[in-house]
């Protein structure tokens, strides 16, 4: 529980510390960050799917 208490305490600083730095609101600092680890997350997946067809072809 504590965990989950402090990731989302994470996030809040995040979001409005990116907020801060680029000069917009709080809630774009959170789609900043939300968009930064969807990007991440899509290389990883293309990374896993050309690996698995060189693997399968």
């Amino acid at each position: 529980m504590l965990d989950l208490i402090l990731t989302i305490w994470y996030f809040v600083v995040l979001s409005k510390s990116i907020g801060e730095v680029h000069g917009i609101s709080s809630i774009l600092g959170f789609g900043i960050v939300m968009l930064s680890y969807l990007a991440v997350i899509l290389v990883l997946v293309m990374i896993s799917l050309v690996t698995f067809g060189l693997l399968m072809g």
